[in-house]
């Protein structure tokens, strides 16, 4: 679908607000507006906001910086829905939930008769040639990543190889296959493909927080579930034999509060990386 024709638009609605896009989605209704304060927009996150049809999305941060092409904002645009973008950290604060607002064809976002933010609503166009200057420039990005790494690598590298301790398991990981799920974009089609070696190997199943719910969407079942604990859902949780809460080495336990709230037993693994990365070394350590 093409972009919104912005001499005519002027898109009203209740604001939804929150910082986690992926935990703002699970609230909005179709026709809300989503205030969001996400850098660099990603896909999912994007095609999550589409599927929820929110009229319109102000984004209080840049919806693309120019660090890499990000697909995010595209498909925002491309689906017809208007994106206000960089608007501001305050507008997070300034913007309460349940607020009616509108957003005007100049950019400008009002409440009760009065702007209480400006930002730019961007063009397909607009957006494709962002993105081309990004892929320009993704060399320089991926040169400062790898200084980053190696930086991080001198600095904690008796935490990144500290012998590992595992947690106890009910599932058996020992010579079986393992396939570690993340809900990413296409999930849904690779589950799909993937259907003849899940029946033919029978895999273990190791979901990392929303790919708990990837997998009973399809009609399987996650042996574990991995991660912060902050993008599953309730009853997923209490599908899975096995749940491994992700702990950093420097105490951080992101998540731990739903774990709490939901009653349920969990095991903690404390390894330094993302959720999947972890995912991988307990399927590898175990033995998988």
């Amino acid at each position: 679908m093409a972009s919104p024709d912005l001499a005519a638009t002027r898109v009203r609605g209740v604001a939804r607000v929150g910082r986690r896009t992926k935990d703002l989605v699970k609230r909005l209704a179709p026709g809300e507006i989503a205030v969001i304060d996400h850098v660099d927009l990603d896909r999912v996150a994007a095609e999550s906001l589409v599927a929820a049809g929110v009229g319109a999305v102000v984004n209080a941060s840049q919806s693309i910086s120019g660090r890499y092409p990000n697909g995010g904002p595209i498909r925002v645009v491309r689906a017809g829905i208007l994106l206000l973008d960089a608007v501001g950290p305050e507008i997070m604060d300034r913007v309460r939930d349940g607020d009616a607002i509108e957003i005007d064809a100049r950019g400008r976002l009002w409440r009760a008769g009065e702007v209480i933010g400006r930002g730019h609503l961007p063009t397909v166009d607009e957006i494709l040639d962002q993105m081309e200057e990004a892929r320009a420039a993704i060399g320089d990005e991926l040169r400062r990543f790898a200084r980053n790494t190696l930086e991080f690598v001198d600095r904690e590298a008796s935490l990144t190889f500290d012998p590992i301790v595992l947690p106890p398991l009910r599932t058996d990981l020992r010579g079986r296959h393992a396939l570690v799920v993340v809900r990413g974009h296409d999930y849904t089609s690779d589950l799909a493909a993937l259907r003849p070696y899940i029946r033919e190997f029978r895999p273990a199943l190791i979901a990392v927080d929303g790919g708990a719910d990837a997998l009973l969407d399809v009609g399987l079942e996650p042996d574990i579930i991995i991660g912060d604990f902050d993008s599953v859902s309730e009853r997923a949780v209490r599908r899975a034999p096995d749940l491994v809460h992700h702990v950093h080495p420097d105490g951080r336990a992101p998540g731990r509060e739903n774990l709490l709230d939901w009653g349920v037993h969990y095991e903690e693994f404390v390894a330094e990386g993302t959720s999947e990365d972890v995912a991988m070394l307990l399927a590898y350590e175990a033995g998988a």
